[in-house]
């Protein structure tokens, strides 16, 4: 059989990079089970080799049934690459949405301590006004007492600002409604998928192809081993059939025969009339 380079770069794009990808794919995701996954990729692969290498040399029917089996090989390759590079999108999206999603919460946990910190600043100078305010009081009280003593009419009340209306800090926005923007954000990203989600998802449906893919391999490389027939001088037909058939042997006669053939050889010709 002669070399055929073009036959091998076929089998490196369509079977060989393929199973190369999923592999690695299987290492990032599913390292677990990468050792088992390795193994049923090798198998598909080395047997996709095989049939296809020695396809040459075969009989024509045998030919055909190997190019059906590196089809389907290729035909659930594909779907297992595809697959796995959807897996490889969604596993990456899901990683973006956690690493959102904990962005939001230290955003969150930050708004939340500045809002208990602003509520912690409002309340102390609440107590400090109501403070002034006693004290204001107090001293108003004393005025009027002495006034009263000496005869005096006391001065108008003094006019005390209300307790609620404690100076806020300049550019705080309404509590209530940061805490709704807050919590709905909060709620969006809790929606979105973790990675170990994503991969519960892809499980079944990848260990389906995968099975899928070995029992193509294995059964359809047994069938094809079990019927396969040479035709190594493409004459079409099966070697072993040539070998079977039984060669000319040399015509063999009787004595008697033999001794009519010699008689008649040496009889003089008869006259001519």
């Amino acid at each position: 059989m002669k070399f055929n380079l073009a036959k091998l770069a076929i089998f490196v794009f369509t079977v060989l990079l393929p199973a190369v990808a999923v592999g690695i794919s299987n290492w990032y995701v599913f390292r677990d089970s990468f050792v088992i996954a390795t193994i049923l990729l090798v198998i598909t692969v080395g047997v996709a080799a095989v049939t296809t290498y020695y396809s040459g040399a075969a009989l024509a029917k045998i030919r055909k049934y190997c190019l059906i089996f590196d089809l389907l090989i290729c035909v659930v390759l594909c779907i297992n690459l595809t697959s796995h590079f959807l897996l490889a999108r969604d596993v990456s999206a899901a990683k973006e949405g956690v690493e959102d999603r904990h962005i939001e919460e230290e955003r969150k946990a930050v708004f939340q301590r500045n809002h208990t910190e602003q509520q912690a600043r409002l309340l102390a100078a609440q107590s400090e006004l109501l403070k002034q305010q006693k004290e204001a009081l107090k001293m108003e009280a004393i005025r009027n007492d002495a006034a009263r003593k000496a005869g005096v009419r006391p001065a108008a009340a003094l006019a005390l600002a209300p307790v609620g209306e404690a100076p806020q800090a300049q550019g705080t926005t309404d509590p209530l409604q940061s805490d709704l923007a807050a919590i709905t954000e909060s709620r969006k990203l809790e929606k979105s998928l973790t990675p170990e989600d994503v991969k519960k998802h892809w499980n079944g449906w990848l260990t389906f192809w995968a099975f899928v893919d070995v029992f193509v391999a294995v059964i359809g490389g047994s069938l094809l081993a079990s019927i396969w027939q040479w035709d190594r001088n493409g004459n079409g037909i099966a070697d072993e059939e040539e070998e079977a058939q039984p060669q000319r042997q040399p015509i063999s006669m009787a004595p008697q025969q033999v001794a009519t053939v010699k008689a008649q050889a040496q009889r003089p010709n008869a006259p001519r009339h």
